[in-house]
């Protein structure tokens, strides 16, 4: 039996885009309760709603919960946000979920960068 060539094999390969990956996001839950906040806006209500959606994103791993307790979003020194950015700063994680935007920041526009 004659062989075959393989050539058009071989240019199929070349040709095929790779297979991309799913990215692996390993994410912070950060929660903020100031004094003033209301009782629907509890820490743990928070963090619920943040574990139900990683939970519901099979690419997002949690890798832990960073909470300020009675701190403002205008305070400059808050412990659980300041370790949130280490860590990113680290790579221990490469995503952060917030219940909304302003448990990171009043100031959308600085929050949003």
């Amino acid at each position: 039996m004659a062989r075959k060539s393989r050539k058009h094999l071989q240019n199929n390969l070349k040709n095929q885009k790779p297979i991309e990956k799913a990215k692996k996001y390993i994410a912070g839950i950060y929660t903020r309760i100031s004094s003033d906040d209301q009782k629907g806006d509890s820490l743990e209500n928070q963090e619920n709603i943040c574990r139900q959606y990683i939970e519901s994103m099979s690419e997002v791993k949690l890798y832990r919960v960073y909470i300020d307790y009675g701190l403002s979003s205008f305070a400059r020194i808050r412990p659980g946000f300041n370790e949130v950015l280490l860590d990113v700063e680290k790579k221990r994680i490469n995503c952060v979920v917030v219940k909304d935007i302003s448990r990171l920041s009043r100031d959308y526009f600085e929050a949003s960068d």
